[in-house]
């Protein structure tokens, strides 16, 4: 019943001009694991970052009207207005909670509830910090359909060595939301733990759900695993990467 609503709003947004979507470019290249590169040429019409310009901009607050598929009791579900393919949905707090912040019980309760209301697999990021990626401060997490299937997760089952630090693990089939938030806190501890990052150490002292805004990191998770990669830097040779240039 959720994803025919996703797809008629989307039909809908689509004719209306609320959503913007075209066709992508797809290029599969092999390296330690195959990976994806999409030519977007409809983010040249997407607003720069705002945590570059600094624009009091807020698409979440309130969310487009157009463009708003559910409202639960903390967070709203809507389309992203620049998504990468049809069904690319946005779970965001009800209020204004910065991009900086943990993912709390909420969050995960949220985001299962929407997972387990949709009938195609998912996958869910969030990009975290001043260094993540992340293009908006209002607290959000990201749901994308999976199409084909995910290149990372194959490789992080067989251990495939990676150049860069992360922590992995897999969920409980019957792994609940409070287990989600327990995965994902020890995680968090493990790969800040692996890095270089300055007050790594009072961080791993003094983690909360309040914003940490020295720390920047990607996570992105399905309902069988979750993934967590700290970030020192948010563009590579002056292209901006997020969680899903690594999955």
């Amino acid at each position: 019943m959720l994803s025919q609503r996703v797809k008629d709003i989307a039909k809908q947004a689509l004719e209306g001009g609320d959503l913007v979507y075209t066709e992508t470019k797809l290029k599969t290249i092999n390296d330690t694991v195959p990976f994806q590169v999409r030519l977007l040429p409809h983010l040249t019409k997407k607003p720069a970052s705002q945590l570059q310009s600094k624009q009091q901009f807020n698409p979440f607050l309130p969310p487009q009207k157009g463009l708003l598929v559910h409202e639960m009791e903390h967070h709203n579900l809507v389309l992203n207005k620049y998504c990468i393919n049809m069904g690319h949905l946005i779970l965001a707090t009800k209020s204004f909670v910065s991009q900086y912040a943990m993912i709390t019980l909420k969050d995960f309760e949220a985001c299962l509830s929407v997972l387990d209301a949709l009938d195609e697999r998912y996958m869910c990021f969030y990009n975290c910090g001043p260094q993540s990626g992340a293009s908006i401060l209002h607290k959000h997490i990201q749901l994308l359909p999976v199409i084909d299937t995910i290149p990372l997760e194959q490789a992080l089952d067989q251990q495939t060595p990676y150049p860069f630090v992360h922590a992995f693990e897999r969920i409980p089939e019957s792994g609940d939301a409070q287990v989600f938030k327990s995965v994902y806190d020890r995680l968090l501890r493990s790969a800040l733990a692996q890095t270089q990052l300055e007050h790594t150490g009072s961080l791993l002292e003094t983690i909360s759900e309040e914003p940490q805004n020295f720390v920047s990191y990607n996570v992105v998770f399905t309902k069988q695993w979750l993934l967590i990669v700290p970030r020192k830097q948010e563009a590579y040779e002056r292209i901006s990467v997020n969680i899903r240039a690594r999955s």
